[in-house]
């Protein structure tokens, strides 16, 4: 039967552990190796409710984009996840800024989703920042954020206009506020990403370099399909499944007259 190790030596092959960042946490987080592997969750992050359906599932593996255990812990209480996972004999894999920065990972699923065209990776970025190219018709910045808002399927996406056409985009999948001065620098004339400030706003319209935010869950959850795809293909005695409950941890409340030609006017 297939193990925990051979599922780490798929992801391996496509998205290489080392190519991560100093600073992450991926890999085998709960479990070992040896651990046998027969059906396996791929999720964003892993929550109770993942765990909870994982164990009602008969779910032996969890596969994450985001690492559960990040900062050292001091304790794990009877509610946190890692208790649950281990009490119902759950391994826990993350596959993060490894899979962000693989070809066709992370950020390239999100771009080809947007339909921009990848140029080169932006200096400075860890290689999770791509500059693209903008078609004509998304020169306008409302045009390009609601272009996003429409292939990411959100109710909305928020976004600063800086009042410049738009012919090349710095693209970050997740939360790509830190590389905010690489966009900059890059010569972008807008920085897609998520997860910005109103400090990065008001430097955006300083630095004259238009934002559109789109959140970090949606421009990062299209690329469980291609996972689920690759590791299939692999390990073909694996059942590889997604959560009912890996969905938006953040939620939209809109006016009830608010549609996508008035939302943010």
């Amino acid at each position: 039967m297939p193990t925990v190790g051979d599922l780490y030596d798929a992801i391996q092959s496509f998205a290489p552990f080392e190519k991560a960042k100093p600073t992450d946490n991926c890999g085998i987080l709960v479990g070992s190796r040896e651990l046998p592997v027969s059906r396996v969750m791929v999720v964003v992050d892993v929550t109770r409710a993942i765990v909870a359906e994982a164990a009602e599932k008969g779910v032996d593996c969890i596969l994450a984009h985001h690492p559960l255990i990040y900062n050292p812990m001091r304790a794990i209480g009877a509610s946190d996840p890692v208790y649950a996972a281990i009490r119902s004999g759950i391994s826990i894999l993350a596959a993060h800024t490894n899979l962000d920065v693989a070809e066709d990972g992370v950020n390239d699923t999100y771009l080809q989703l947007i339909g921009l065209e990848k140029v080169v990776t932006v200096e400075g970025t860890d290689g999770c920042c791509a500059l693209a190219k903008v078609p004509e018709e998304l020169a306008d910045v409302r045009a390009l954020a609601e272009h996003i808002r429409a292939a990411v399927g959100l109710p909305a996406v928020k976004f600063v206009d800086s009042g410049r056409k738009i012919k090349t985009a710095a693209v970050c999948c997740g939360g790509g506020a830190s590389f905010f001065e690489a966009a900059v620098l890059s010569g972008a004339d807008v920085f897609v990403s998520g997860d910005f400030r109103h400090n990065h706003a008001a430097d955006a319209l300083r630095a004259q370099i238009s934002l559109v935010d789109a959140g970090h869950y949606e421009t990062e959850a299209p690329v469980r399909d291609r996972v689920i795809a690759r590791l299939s293909a692999a390990l073909p005695s694996v059942q590889f499944l997604r959560a009912e409950s890996d969905q938006p941890i953040f939620q939209y409340q809109l006016m009830p007259s608010c549609g996508a030609d008035s939302c943010g006017a």
